[in-house]
């Protein structure tokens, strides 16, 4: 689809976008009870259908309407195993650019995953802000500093306040992700550090059309690092570093699926062919490790604030 879009990019206000894509919410309604047992119909209340839209100016993928997941919704989300993972590739990347005595701000933080990994660090004061109640009294549980509410909330009366704000899986569930963003530049002293990971658009989930979790109310924006290189354009930033996550054992099965899935059905390449390599690729891949070399889900972004890119 290629229909010339006239709605305005909640990140850069342009008014130059391509619809991508329109999503039925009755069936989406539909979907998320079949697949999560989850009623999402308050939701998307009154909203027939969505528009999705590619920004050709910064790159953000985004919805028209773009209903965001009541809270309840996430903390029913947030019950099952698989939706806050404890050890992440991203965790890992960005507690090497926390230095002792740093005060850090993870917005978004779950049941303090991260938190907990860098508290452990010499003089190091870690804090968190988290909409998801559910998920707030678990990190509380563990002892951490962990607030209920809005960045936006804390951003006026903490300025300056951390050195480094951190956000793991958080932007894309964004509908205006500018004031967000602005709120974590205000909290962050000058020279700063800020770190964002999110679901690269531009890896192999962007072969996953019908991923329930990559669509309004749950992900309501898309990034890619040609949207993290724009932003110094709207923010007083520098991009430092961009990483992309190496393949990870759990997206193993995921990856190899929709690979497989894109190979043409020739005379040699039968369904009998294709069963073999559903059955052989993910094991052969976990035995030599050969999955690690290829791209993952996700990108991380560091940025230092103060300075603009020329």
């Amino acid at each position: 689809m290629s229909v010339q879009s006239s709605v305005v990019c909640p990140l850069c206000s342009a008014r130059k976008a391509v619809v991508t894509r329109v999503l039925d919410t009755a069936y989406l309604v539909w979907r998320w009870r079949e697949e999560y047992r989850i009623d999402i119909s308050e939701d998307l209340a009154g909203v027939k259908a969505i528009t999705r839209n590619q920004c050709a100016v910064c790159g953000l993928g985004y919805y028209d309407p773009s209903p965001s997941g009541r809270a309840s919704t996430y903390d029913q989300l947030g019950r099952f195993d698989w939706y806050y993972v404890g050890d992440k590739w991203e965790h890992r990347i960005a507690a090497t650019y926390v230095q002792p005595g740093n005060r850090v701000l993870e917005v978004g933080c779950g049941p303090g995953n991260f938190l907990a990994a860098i508290s452990g660090l010499q003089g190091v004061r870690a804090d968190g802000v988290e909409m998801s109640p559910h998920a707030a009294a678990i990190a509380r549980s563990k002892g951490l500093t962990v607030e209920s509410g809005k960045v936006e909330d804390m951003a006026p009366v903490q300025a300056g306040s951390y050195d480094v704000v951190c956000a793991f899986q958080v932007l894309e569930h964004l509908a205006s992700p500018g004031g967000f963003l602005k709120s974590c530049v205000d909290l962050v002293r000058e020279n700063g550090r800020l770190i964002f990971s999110v679901p690269d658009s531009e890896s192999f989930i962007r072969l996953s059309q019908d991923n329930l979790l990559d669509q309004p109310p749950h992900h309501l924006t898309h990034w890619s690092q040609k949207v993290f290189r724009w932003l110094p354009e709207a923010f007083p930033v520098r991009v430092e570093a961009l990483r992309r996550e190496p393949l990870s054992l759990q997206h193993l099965p995921w990856y190899a699926n929709l690979q497989i899935d894109r190979i043409p059905k020739r005379r040699y390449v039968t369904w009998p062919v294709i069963n073999v390599l559903r059955r052989g690729f993910v094991p052969v891949a976990r035995s030599t490790g050969a999955y690690r070399l290829l791209r993952g889900h996700s990108v991380l972004c560091v940025m230092s604030k103060g300075t603009r890119a020329a």
